[in-house]
């Protein structure tokens, strides 16, 4: 997915200069289990940071912002029902 793991600076380049504060799917595993999250309001701010990097990288109304909404949209609803 397009979120799996951190974004290639070939592939997207960039991003490192617009993104200063990168993340992706499998860093946040990776923080949930050493333990770096104490709180799901701690994943959902990471998760919420990944998705505002997406958005902000790409153009708005691209297939990288769309799915980046759409997925921003589902992880609230889901937090907001826990």
């Amino acid at each position: 997915g397009i979120f799996a793991a951190p974004v290639d600076a070939e592939e997207a380049p960039g991003y490192y200069d617009v993104i200063l504060q990168p993340m992706d799917l499998q860093t946040a595993r990776s923080n949930v289990k050493k333990g770096a999250f104490s709180t799901i309001t701690e994943l959902h701010l990471a998760l919420t940071q990944m998705y505002d990097n997406c958005m902000l990288y790409n153009e708005e109304g691209s297939l990288f912002f769309k799915e980046a909404k759409k997925q921003q949209k589902a992880v609230d609803k889901f937090v907001t029902q826990l």
